[in-house]
């Protein structure tokens, strides 16, 4: 072992139903590949199916930092206050602010390796 932790984007991921949905049936698969001791950052892969999601369920905004990686599919970003999208695709990265309100456009079976700060 080389003291690393490999993310391997093809391992088994457990199913969620999603939380809140304004569009379709955006089923999403998740799978924790690390997680410190104290909880606080945490490495992963998702999918999720087509449809559309908020990503402020709760109202005060995405509750952490979220970078993002895509590794399969495509999928749009939509700023709630401006309307303005983004869309990404395979090798594109974004980030999402902590208290950032968007909408996420999954349009088509999406994979994405993950990294939160909480």
């Amino acid at each position: 072992m080389l003291g690393v932790i490999v993310v391997d984007p093809n391992v088994y991921l457990y199913v969620r139903e999603p939380a809140d949905r304004l569009e379709g049936n955006p089923l999403s698969e998740c799978h924790v590949v690390f997680r410190s001791e104290d909880g606080k950052l945490e490495v992963g892969v998702w999918t999720c199916e087509k449809g559309r999601l908020p990503t402020y369920a709760t109202g005060k905004g995405y509750p952490h930092p979220d970078v993002n990686l895509i590794v399969e599919g495509t999928m749009g970003v939509i700023d709630s206050e401006t309307g303005k999208e983004e869309i990404f695709g395979p090798g594109d990265g974004f980030v999402t602010p902590k208290g950032s309100k968007h909408t996420w456009v999954i349009y088509e079976k999406m994979k994405k390796i993950y990294t939160v700060l909480r």
